[in-house]
């Protein structure tokens, strides 16, 4: 009983220190308020899961309650699963077919928790001070390994066939430390609901969930910036000025300033058309999509100026980290600005240098 109250006191400081960073951080990961929620959500889950499940191992509560929270434990556990397993599909697959996982799991995870609340799979007898839950249900085991069974293949094989599109090493190496974590954490779970009276399986079960919840909150709080990109690239990231001079360029992908003369001639061109035709207009041209990528526009009709940005492919966390760029481009070089389209200055891009600082700010991960 102690070591489970150890174990729920240390997932609730968890559960609050993710929260806590998440919320502070939003800005800093570009991530909008939906995308908070859901994790959240998920976060909620996996604590609720984590507690109930030690709660309905204690002794001191009644039978009954304990009998409704492990049941209840069992449906979180479904739901924990499906969600990052779903997200591994929808992230790594950029096809139609990447929503399908999702009602596999919805199928048979609902036949599962459906089966489990009307029916009762479970002797309960109570050995050294704890509840143990013995299957008694050979459908319900079944049911079990088929639901367990599809979530191992599926997220699995999403994660072989999406490896190589990851865009970082560094990445990578996440990715391959939570899949290893996963499905160590399906294995034991299976061997402590074969072997319930064994304690050993069942504690090392419970270290490994906590394990698994540690690295969970180590990444929103260390690495949830880099986890954002998974498998998009941001290549250059270029801002004109209305007249068709260019103010600032970068090279995330080589992590260098580009180089003038790539720049003109065609290219030159092309872009000043560009500007000189949406700048000032209601329906502003904003992408372009392209064989090996998409380039998105940013424009700022007060000052004259547009940012253009080549990515692998366009998301909406990369266009809102080019909108906030843009925000505070404008006001830190506001004076600036003014004085060029007010044409009491010269064009000296030479003052533009610094505006590599505010990509920092908001695409340090898909800098190398």
């Amino acid at each position: 009983m102690i070591l489970s109250i150890i174990f729920i006191s240390l997932s609730i400081h968890l559960v609050i220190i993710g929260g806590y960073y998440l919320i502070r951080n939003r800005n800093k990961y570009v991530i909008r308020y939906s995308d908070v929620l859901l994790i959240s959500f998920y976060m909620y889950i996996e604590i609720s899961y984590f507690i109930l499940f030690n709660l309905s191992l204690i002794v001191i509560l009644p039978l009954e309650v304990a009998n409704v929270f492990w049941i209840i434990s069992i449906i979180l556990r479904i739901l924990r699963l499906s969600i990052p397993s779903a997200v591994v599909c929808f992230v790594f697959i950029q096809r139609k077919i990447r929503i399908l996982p999702l009602y596999i799991y919805a199928f048979f995870g609902g036949v599962l928790g459906i089966y489990l609340i009307f029916t009762n799979s479970f002797q309960i007898v109570i050995l050294n001070n704890n509840y143990i839950y013995i299957p008694k249900d050979d459908i319900f085991l079944l049911l079990n390994y088929i639901f367990n069974g599809l979530v191992m293949f599926i997220t699995n094989f999403t994660y072989l066939i999406g490896y190589k599109r990851i865009s970082f090493s560094k990445m990578k190496k996440l990715h391959l430390i939570l899949i290893i974590q996963f499905n160590i954490n399906l294995i034991i779970y299976h061997a402590f609901l074969l072997n319930p009276d064994i304690l050993l399986i069942r504690y090392f079960y419970l270290i490994m969930v906590l394990i698994f919840l540690t690295f969970e909150i180590f990444i929103i709080i260390a690495r949830f910036d880099l986890f954002l990109v998974v498998t998009n690239k941001v290549y250059d990231f270029i801002i004109f000025h209305r007249s068709g001079v260019l103010l600032f360029s970068y090279n995330l992908a080589r992590n260098e300033e580009i180089d003038d003369s790539i720049l003109k001639g065609s290219i030159l061109i092309g872009v000043n058309h560009i500007l000189s035709n949406f700048i000032n207009k209601k329906d502003m041209l904003n992408l372009i999509k392209m064989k090996d990528g998409d380039i998105i526009f940013e424009y700022n009709n007060q000052y004259g100026c547009a940012i253009l940005t080549v990515v692998k492919h366009k998301n909406k966390m990369i266009e809102k980290a080019v909108q906030l760029y843009m925000k505070k481009f404008t006001k830190e070089y506001e004076s600036t600005l003014n004085k060029i389209n007010n044409n009491t200055q010269l064009i000296d891009t030479s003052e533009f240098k610094n505006a590599k600082e505010i990509l920092y700010d908001y695409f340090k991960p898909f800098m190398v």
